[in-house]
């Protein structure tokens, strides 16, 4: 795979994040995080929802990376939403130690989706653009069929959704194409569903045991002879982007993400799904 065009995603850098993916520890991240750079890999996509991922960050001397991080929630009764964001992005940079930043996101669509308090926080970050604190503004969207709303309203540089062998939303709705004419940089994100894809069978969480879809996968790994990641990963070979945010739960597996070159000229849309009780983690009942 390119390594340009991986994303390194840090939430496990700070805190247990996904199905069966660990909390890493300090050494575990040093070895991630030098393999990366080894091999051509230099962006990764952080936020101070996180927990410890910052310090953790600013412990491994970043300066020379390119770093996505995002804007949290806005509480619901800030009276002042610019020095709110002012507040955050400083605050953002002063933890990983860095006095600029590649990419910030507006993390929840619904402040988003609020167009008077969205246009209200992009304004601010594109002072900050043009200040040359910030190279990209964008957003980070869940729901795929939202991006037509969001782009109907805002310029941005990025935008970051969900895409994998279930959820193939964001391209069946023609969403794809129009961010592509609109010249807006795609990042995907939840390749591997929050770590739900590259389980082992027999590790299937109870929820998803009787779950069609996820016995069909299973089958279709069987009959072509593919590995987990390899499937996952052959998924992206039909379609155009930029940057895939990829969370990795040990060195050995970021290794055999690199290492993919089996892709499948095989139709996967047996698979695909609009089922949100399996392709949208937040309704998940795992933690």
């Amino acid at each position: 795979m390119n390594p340009r065009k991986i994303v390194i995603g840090t939430a496990n850098f700070g805190m247990k994040y996904g199905l069966g993916y660990k909390n890493l520890n300090p050494k575990e991240i040093k070895k991630i995080l030098s393999f990366s750079k080894k091999n051509g890999i230099r962006t990764l996509d952080t936020a101070p929802s996180y927990k410890n991922a910052f310090k953790n960050l600013r412990n491994n001397k970043i300066e020379n990376w390119n770093i996505i991080s995002k804007i949290p929630s806005i509480p619901k009764n800030t009276d002042n939403i610019s020095h709110y964001v002012q507040k955050i992005l400083f605050s953002n940079l002063k933890k990983i130690n860095l006095s600029k930043i590649h990419t910030i996101l507006i993390h929840d669509e619904k402040d988003i989706l609020n167009v008077t308090k969205g246009k209200k926080i992009l304004e601010i970050l594109n002072h900050f653009k043009k200040e040359k604190i910030v190279k990209r503004v964008g957003c980070s969207i869940y729901d795929s069929y939202k991006v037509k709303r969001v782009i109907k309203n805002y310029d941005f540089d990025v935008i970051q959704c969900p895409y994998n062998i279930f959820d193939k939303r964001l391209v069946d709705s023609g969403l794809f194409r129009l961010l592509k004419n609109r010249e807006i940089n795609i990042h995907l994100r939840s390749i591997f569903l929050q770590g739900l894809l590259l389980k082992d069978k027999k590790d299937i969480p109870v929820q998803f045991k009787n779950n069609k879809k996820i016995n069909k996968y299973y089958k279709f790994l069987e009959k072509y002879n593919l590995s987990n990641i390899e499937i996952c990963l052959s998924e992206l070979d039909k379609i155009e982007y930029e940057k895939v945010i990829i969370g990795v739960g040990h060195l050995n597996q970021l290794k055999d993400i690199i290492n993919f070159n089996k892709h499948l000229n095989k139709s996967t849309n047996i698979l695909k799904t609009k089922n949100l009780k399996l392709i949208d983690p937040r309704k998940w009942n795992y933690r």
